[in-house]
């Protein structure tokens, strides 16, 4: 397909494209941004060359920036409010900016009859849009909020960045989608966003959505997450992340400010593709956070207060799938069963006791995880051995297992290791096994003069036959011999990317090369410093268009 350039200019020589809408067509289709003064006055003057015919192919508007001239604004409000607009989906990433243009001085208080209707011209503009269902607003304060209350009811999927610069963070309440999405209760279906806090005081709101199904959200909060509060609000969610910062992520990468339509039934078999779609990390923006509240004491505190609110007032009756690390999970404490458990992140050998009790607390059919050190882990008497001879394990039916080696396990002896790994494993009564060895921590990228083959351990797993590997899970595991049920996978990676923080401050080591293997005491107080270091993904990182 041609780019929207060569479109534009093809339009100015061919009747069809011009005429008879295609090129508009053409042209629109995957939305329009804008950021500038001069892309909206160009941008108004083209839909309105040929209006109304062009109107109904704009379903998708970003709007960034804000601050802009008279002009510009003038041309943005007449593409808002006319009336053969059908727009769908709004992403506004500078909100605050973007509704103070063109703002004139508010009336004097005195003029009351004028004071009460006042409002910026781009406010009343976005609010008059009543075709919109999908929206996304980042740096949100007074008029944003705003925009929010005036909206007419209607929307499906909200996404909220309430972590921004301006967040009034006095008020838990004003960080709070509960409250600020009220009027659109009856529509909602699925929820998105940073910075969420509620206040600790409120064990449940009067407001209630029951069509939202999804909601993945990160809070700072100390009052989160309000277990109660969002099983009383969102009653029917049925796919939930609600994951703590983590603490010491200063990246400035941004959220996915578009919101991942394609949540189909196709979906559900767990490929993880929704927590994908949506994977982000809080914009800091500068913010310096909260006094850090993740201290063992704080996240216990936490999952026993959920835990009890949830006994007294109800959990969560539609609930089949849950994702975040195995902090954030522990610290929901859940009492209801969850068909499908996905832990982001790394477990590591300090993680092991919370690692029991979330799968104690829900029993998955399906887990997904990544444990770190493929020795201690896996051995006789090792965490993982022991949590799959346990009963609440025997409900695992389809597991996602990677086991990312760690750098003090150069030396070990990698035979041993997989047999562990695969006693561990044939306990449970499985009928699906994707398993993953990552060695990408004994033999990093960007070590200069070190390969696999200086590595003992990953030059053994480099020669892995893995298909035979693999047949010797499915000889084994009963549920796994019935070929028309049954699916076993075995592969092999050297991905170092998310499990980097393990070989120091730098990317290396503490004691110089990660193939130089420290003992186990010193890895784990190496690990323990970083026990909340735990990613949900990469973030998305968007080209910003300049031009619409």
């Amino acid at each position: 397909m041609s780019s929207p350039r060569a479109i534009a200019a093809m339009m100015g020589t061919c009747r069809t494209l011009y005429r008879e809408s295609e090129g508009a067509r053409l042209l629109l289709r995957r939305g329009v941004s804008l950021a500038r003064d001069n892309d909206i006055v160009s941008f108004s003057r083209f839909m309105l060359a040929d209006a109304p015919a062009r109107f109904p192919h704009l379903r998708k508007l970003t709007v960034s920036r804000g601050m802009f001239a008279d002009d510009a604004v003038a041309a943005l409000k007449t593409l808002l409010t006319h009336p053969a607009l059908e727009i769908d989906s709004l992403v506004l990433r500078d909100a605050e900016s973007v509704l103070s243009s063109g703002s004139s001085p508010q009336p004097a208080l005195e003029d009351a009859s004028c004071a009460v209707d006042w409002h910026p011209p781009l406010l009343g503009a976005f609010a008059s849009l009543t075709t919109l269902r999908h929206l996304t607003l980042a740096d949100l304060d007074e008029r944003a909020y705003a925009l929010l209350r005036m909206l007419p009811p209607g929307l499906v999927s909200a996404t909220l960045l309430l972590d921004s610069p301006r967040a009034r963070w006095g008020d838990p309440d004003a960080r709070n989608p509960i409250v600020h999405l009220a009027a659109q209760a009856d529509t909602l279906e699925a929820l998105c966003g940073t910075g969420f806090d509620v206040h600790p005081d409120h064990v449940a709101y009067d407001v209630v959505y029951p069509r939202v199904r999804r909601i993945q959200a990160e809070y700072t909060s100390r009052a989160m997450p309000a277990t109660v509060a969002y099983v009383h609000a969102f009653p029917n969610v049925e796919h939930l992340a609600l994951m703590g910062e983590r603490p010491g992520d200063d990246s400035d990468s941004e959220f996915d400010l578009d919101f991942d339509e394609g949540h189909e039934e196709e979906q559900e078999e767990g490929e993880g593709e929704w927590e994908r779609g949506m994977s982000m990390r809080s914009r800091r923006n500068g913010h310096v956070p909260e006094p850090d509240p993740f201290t063992m004491q704080s996240v216990r505190a936490q999952r026993a207060s959920n835990q009890a609110d949830q006994t007294h007032y109800g959990s969560f009756a539609r609930l089949r799938r849950v994702a975040g690390s195995v902090v954030d999970v522990y610290r929901l404490g859940l009492v209801c069963h969850v068909p499908e458990l996905r832990l982001r992140g790394d477990v590591t050998r300090p993680l092991a006791p919370m690692l029991r009790c979330v799968v104690d607390d829900v029993r998955p059919a399906r887990l997904a995880l990544t444990v770190v050190g493929g020795g201690p882990m896996f051995a006789e008497g090792g965490a993982v051995r022991a949590l799959c001879a346990e009963p609440m394990a025997q409900c695992v039916r389809a597991l996602e297992l990677e086991v990312c080696f760690a750098p003090s396990e150069g030396d070990v002896d990698v035979g041993v290791v997989l047999e562990n790994i695969f006693q561990t494993l044939i306990i449970l009564p499985l009928h699906t096994l994707k398993l993953t060895l990552n060695h990408g921590l004994l033999s990093p990228p960007g070590r200069a003069g070190r390969s696999s083959h200086h590595c003992p351990a990953a030059r053994t797993l480099d020669a892995l036959d893995v298909t035979e590997y693999a047949r010797r899970f499915r000889n084994a595991i009963p549920s796994l011999r019935k070929e028309e049920e049954g699916h076993v996978e075995v592969r092999r990676i050297s991905d170092a990317g998310p499990h980097r923080y393990l070989l120091g401050p730098y990317g290396g080591s503490r004691h110089g090369s990660p193939a130089e293997f420290s003992d186990e005491e010193e890895w784990d107080w190496w690990t323990e410093r970083r026990i909340l270091d735990l990613g949900f993904g990469v973030a998305v990182n968007e080209e910003f268009d300049d031009g619409w």
